[in-house]
């Protein structure tokens, strides 16, 4: 991946979550971010590569453009005052470009265990549960049917 690229995604990643403002959330870690979209684009399809990485040096080219610099060189309020202006745009262009900017940040954070946890979501519980019903070919015949009750027979009474 471009470096330019990486130093983006550590950039975006606090603006994109926002954990801030939720105390019992942990803080975000921006080099997950960078090493869940490198996963991303090694396992991926290259035309997410391709514009994943265009969405990135475009964002770059529109930093250079409005604020003189690209954007992992500005401060904080600088790329807060960027990125607000481009969650403004309207339309699915737009949409489609803060979707692939923000993915990775947003991606790599939701799928940490101690952030599931303090969402709701007891992954150990579920995976359990997901176990006992694991289904396999090799297995034996399923158990007989038991008569369902209280079900229609199709025939109509009289």
């Amino acid at each position: 991946m471009l470096r330019i690229v990486e130093d983006t995604v550590r950039a975006i990643t606090p603006h994109v979550l926002g954990v801030d403002a939720v105390k019992e959330m942990p803080e975000a870690d921006p080099q997950a971010s960078v090493d869940f979209l490198n996963d991303w684009l090694e396992k991926g399809i290259s035309e997410y590569r391709i514009m994943t990485n265009v969405a990135f040096l475009a964002l770059n080219a529109y930093s250079l453009l409005r604020k003189g610099r690209l954007f992992p060189g500005l401060d904080h309020d600088a790329q807060a005052d960027l990125l607000e202006r481009l969650y403004k745009a309207k339309g699915i262009i737009a949409y489609q470009f803060l979707y692939l900017l923000a993915n990775p940040a947003v991606s790599s954070y939701y799928s940490r265990m101690d952030v599931q946890r303090l969402l709701g979501f007891d992954i150990a519980a579920l995976k359990e549960e997901s176990n006992k019903r694991l289904v396999t070919r090799e297995g034996g015949p399923l158990p007989p049917k038991s008569p369902a009750t209280d079900e229609p027979t199709g025939q109509v009474e009289r």
